[in-house]
């Protein structure tokens, strides 16, 4: 058998959950998370995929395309390929740059989670391609992907499709990433009104996908606060819940994570599940030190 089939079957056959150290043991709290999924009330599978680790402040959700199987082949290898890639990079507690990567010269003003990040998504993207190359039944597979890394006051964002990632802080929800779907180009060439998008026929046309004949990484940064909240989902919660729902519901006072994923997910459901869900969301630290939860089994 070839090598990298054998490496593709490794990691299709990984079931370990994320690493999940106690936060109160790291020098540093960052914050509290919770993620889950789930397959909705429509689809007969789920093609969502999710990973998380508060100890490093890295998460990524991510959408899978192409069919029954395949979608749920891409978005996994994706994810598993962006958690390898993070995590090989993490490092008593900071972020370097492991030098089986190569060489690469840092500026004085650059900063290296945004260089993880790229990195993370174009290893996960080859690692899509050559996986159909290996296993033909697979053509055409593709997932959206968005990761972010919180470091010091700083979040960054990398993010490839129609996955979200939303700031919550002071009543307001800020959609902080920009969607590469046919329905955001007719939005912002003034086709189409923000509110015909919900139950618009577009809305599912990707123009960006991990594994595609077309592939351009979006980055973004945004300054933190303590008490800020963040939401990474993918469309089969922002497509069936309202901005409004989403605010109300992440604005909570007295909700822990884990209760607004829960939360969350029976809202989408709710209005129809049409779609799978994934969600990661995440409190920052403020005061006391933070506690974080683990995936949903």
């Amino acid at each position: 058998m070839p090598a990298f089939c054998r490496r593709l079957r490794q990691f299709l056959s990984f079931k370990s959950p994320p690493h999940l150290a106690d936060l109160e043991n790291s020098p540093k709290p960052i914050c509290e998370a919770f993620g889950g999924t789930d397959k909705g009330l429509v689809r007969p599978t789920n093609q969502d995929a999710l990973w998380y680790d508060a100890d490093m402040g890295a998460f990524a959700v991510a959408d899978g395309l192409g069919g029954h199987q395949s979608g749920e082949v891409a978005s996994t290898l994706a994810i598993r390929q962006c958690h390898r890639v993070i995590a090989e990079a993490w490092s008593e507690n900071r972020w370097i740059w492991p030098s089986s990567w190569g060489r690469m010269r840092l500026e004085p003003q650059d900063d290296l989670p945004p260089k993880i990040l790229r990195h993370a998504l174009w290893v996960a993207h080859r690692f899509l391609i050559r996986s159909m190359v290996a296993q033909p039944e697979w053509a055409g597979m593709g997932t959206t992907l968005t990761a972010a890394i919180i470091s010091g006051q700083r979040l960054h964002i990398a993010h490839v499709g129609d996955s979200r990632l939303y700031l919550f802080r002071d009543g307001q929800l800020k959609q902080c990433t920009r969607d590469h779907s046919y329905l955001q180009f007719l939005i912002d060439a003034g086709l189409v009104r923000s509110e015909e998008a919900r139950n618009h026929p577009a809305r599912t046309r990707l123009l960006q996908s991990l594994g595609g004949k077309s592939m351009a990484i979006d980055h973004s940064l945004q300054v933190l606060q303590e008490g800020d909240r963040l939401l990474l989902c993918t469309d089969g919660l922002h497509h069936m819940v309202p901005n409004e729902a989403l605010t109300l519901l992440m604005g909570q006072s007295n909700v822990s994570p884990n209760q607004l994923v829960h939360q969350l997910i029976q809202e989408a459901n709710s209005q129809g599940g049409r779609d799978n869900i994934a969600l990661i969301v995440v409190f920052l630290a403020s005061g006391e030190a933070p506690r974080r939860q683990g995936p949903l089994p």
